[in-house]
């Protein structure tokens, strides 16, 4: 989830933690942009569902779009 509420992704994904695993998992996102040049500035932060509704920290990100040539 975006800092202003978009879904990014919309493909959910289930991470399993036991007793005893560690208590971080990774996992991938890809974005896309139609824009041709400028810059996107946001934030993004995983939605949990289950056992509980909450949603963690959020991580900022930049992605710029450069006109060919630049």
């Amino acid at each position: 989830m975006s800092d202003n509420g978009a879904v990014v992704d919309r493909e959910w994904r289930t991470l399993s933690f036991r007793e005893g695993d560690p208590t971080t998992k990774t996992e991938t996102v890809r974005l896309s942009t139609w824009a041709q040049e400028g810059t996107l500035k946001s934030a993004m932060a995983v939605e949990i569902k289950s056992p509980f509704d909450t949603k963690s920290n959020s991580v900022s990100f930049v992605i710029t779009c450069r006109a060919n040539g630049e």
